[in-house]
């Protein structure tokens, strides 16, 4: 923007001061701006460990579903040979080791009769 000759020392003061409020704001803004992005930086990479740790804890327990279906199976087909793996998954906490230890009752009663 061009100013006329005829602007005022006062008015060109004035104007500086309004341009160097207006700069010290915008370089406010810019650093609110770099801690934001850190910030979200910062919370994406922990949203991606998580995400990784959630996946691999995932992955662990598609592995001991398999591993306690193949022992069932074993066992069903007259493999009594991994029973300690059956128990040992019977006494998780969770929905895997309620559904082997119901594994873990059928194996008796049919042992039994």
């Amino acid at each position: 923007m061009l100013y006329s000759e005829n602007l005022s020392t006062d008015e060109l003061l004035s104007k500086i001061k309004s341009l160097e409020y207006e700069l010290e704001q915008v370089k406010q803004e810019k650093a609110d701006l770099e801690i934001m992005i850190e910030a979200v930086a910062e919370h994406s990479s922990e949203l991606n460990n998580l995400y990784f740790q959630k996946n691999q804890e995932l992955l662990l327990y598609i592995e001991q579903v398999k591993h306690l279906v193949a022992v069932t199976q074993n066992k069903l087909d007259g493999d009594l040979s991994k029973s300690e793996v059956l128990e040992s998954i019977a006494a998780r906490n969770d929905e895997l080791g309620k559904i082997a230890q119901v594994f873990l009752i059928i194996d008796k009663r049919f042992k039994a009769s």
